[in-house]
């Protein structure tokens, strides 16, 4: 799967399969480009390829909708891979790009190793880190609460506009009106 990426000194087609799992890359692209299926295989490489866990890697978006079909996404991944590597439902076409991939990684991995590492992630998946970037700031601010030594909201709000109204309009109108 071949989607344009960005970086700061140019622009390049971005391999999903060979890119590099290590440093930072903008994915920009489109509606309906397949960011979402590039996500999950990246997700997909993380946990096979350099060994992480499921509490290990962050997967941060912009919407609730996109947050929640990222989990769906990653998770369908993860099973599919689990089944194909260990021939459940054979008779199940199975995704040419996600047998590429396990069949690259096959050479560096045994079975075994693989299923270990995909029945982990099956099993801890709840504790994936996969948020809105809102709910990611308030995990971390209530992650941290006793450090920090100061109320924590239960929830962040993205539209602030009455309140900025309120903290600004009604000074000045009680100034003015009295």
């Amino acid at each position: 799967m071949n989607t344009k990426i960005e970086n700061k000194y140019q622009k390049e087609i971005f391999n999903l399969k060979d890119c590099p799992l290590t440093g930072s890359n903008l994915l920009e692209a489109g509606a309906g480009t397949g960011k979402t299926y590039s996500l999950a295989f990246l997700y997909l490489r993380l946990l096979l390829e350099k060994g992480l866990t499921v509490e290990e890697i962050l997967v941060t978006t912009f919407t609730n909708a996109a947050t929640a079909e990222l989990k769906e996404r990653i998770f369908a991944t993860i099973q599919s891979a689990d089944k194909y590597v260990n021939d459940i439902n054979t008779s199940l076409h199975h995704d040419d790009f996600l047998v590429s991939v396990l069949d690259d990684i096959r050479t560096q991995l045994s079975d075994e190793d693989i299923t270990k590492r995909l029945r982990l992630a099956i099993a801890q998946f709840d504790y994936a880190k996969i948020f809105t970037i809102d709910g990611f700031a308030l995990q971390l601010l209530h992650e941290y609460a006793d450090v920090l030594h100061t109320y924590i909201p239960e929830d962040i709000i993205s539209d602030d506009s009455e309140y900025v109204k309120k903290a600004y309009l009604t000074p000045l109108s009680n100034a003015y009106l009295s």
